[in-house]
């Protein structure tokens, strides 16, 4: 049983989770869970750096840029979407360097994506190791486990008090499994 059980954790642990990483014109896709990630996919955009020389077509040289960004973003959530329908995964954390990023990352995250978004983190996505990116979101990983159990022992506890579907102690408990319930 304990085999079993570390097999199912190790399991737990190969892919679980995926971390979306994405700047203004670089995206990065890890994948694994509380003991390690590792990198799967790179993209890279050519996204042009903004500059403030003024006159007549700093306006239109600015809504390019945004629109090469957008495009960027664009990309990065259709290719974490394909990966995601390859290999379904059941949890997100997206890190960005810049909360401007956020709003439109949002907008354009497919929705079986962001109901899997568990948390957002601020990374340097260009320098990070996968190690690095690990201590950044295992917060996130931590708290959103806590939240499970807390809601599973909820449920216990509405249950023995409604004399429903749970038992606790070690009598109950054996009584239910010869009764199959």
């Amino acid at each position: 049983c304990d085999e079993r059980i570390g097999r199912m954790c190790l399991r737990h642990d190969e892919g679980d989770w995926c971390v979306l990483l994405v700047t203004r014109d670089t995206a990065r896709i890890l994948r694994g869970g509380p003991t390690g990630l590792r990198e799967l996919r790179g993209l890279r955009s050519d996204v042009k750096n903004q500059h403030s020389a003024g006159g007549w077509s700093q306006a239109r040289f600015e809504r390019s840029v945004e629109q090469d960004v957008a495009s960027h973003l664009a990309a990065a959530t259709d290719l974490l979407f394909r990966h995601f329908k390859r290999k379904p995964f059941d949890h997100l954390i997206i890190g960005a360097d810049n909360d401007a990023l956020r709003p439109a990352l949002g907008d354009e995250t497919h929705s079986y994506l962001a109901e899997r978004t568990r948390g957002w983190v601020d990374i340097d996505e260009q320098l990070a190791t996968p190690d690095e990116v690990l201590a950044a979101v295992r917060g996130v990983m931590d708290e959103h486990r806590a939240a499970e159990e807390r809601a599973l022992f909820e449920r216990l506890a509405a249950e023995l008090g409604t004399d429903g579907r749970a038992a606790d102690g070690l009598d109950g408990v054996l009584a239910a499994l010869v009764e199959r319930r």
